[in-house]
């Protein structure tokens, strides 16, 4: 398993760089201190967007969770109150479908918006990763 040793080592560059005093320092800081604070920025938009995603996949679950009675009806067949039911059945899954619809159209945007960056190797598979698993998520509940 690799270990990321980089930002120890920006660290450590910054540190030298500081007790020489050169003036080619203050502009390598800044530099360093601007690329950090970017990705951080795009760390948090990434994980605002996808915690709002999957915000929206557990309202869903419990959507369906909560009307699970009039999805899976026992007694369908026997009672009289076929057009109610139906009515119902049908707003119920409008409502559901809105929900997936929109669940699916946040994920592709927000993947849209994350890959159109390039990112260190190592960056690039988490956020693989994450999607993957946010799809997933979304898949299960279908």
């Amino acid at each position: 398993m690799a270990i990321d040793l980089s930002i120890q080592f920006k660290d450590n560059v910054k540190e030298i760089r500081l007790r020489s005093g050169d003036d080619k320092t203050k502009v390598l800081n800044e530099q360093l201190l601007k690329k950090s604070d970017k990705n951080k920025k795009q760390k948090d938009i990434f994980s605002k967007e996808a915690k709002n995603i999957i915000n929206n996949i557990t309202i869903l679950r419990n959507f369906l969770n909560e009307n699970k009675n009039l999805y899976v009806q026992q007694n369908y067949l026997i009672d009289g109150e076929e057009k109610t039911s139906e009515i119902l059945y049908q707003n119920f899954e409008d409502q559901a479908e809105i929900i997936i619809k929109k669940c699916a159209d946040s994920i592709k945007n927000l993947k849209a918006k994350t890959f159109k960056e390039v990112y260190p190797p190592q960056r690039q598979e988490h956020l693989e990763n994450a999607f993957f698993l946010i799809e997933k998520c979304l898949q299960n509940i279908q």
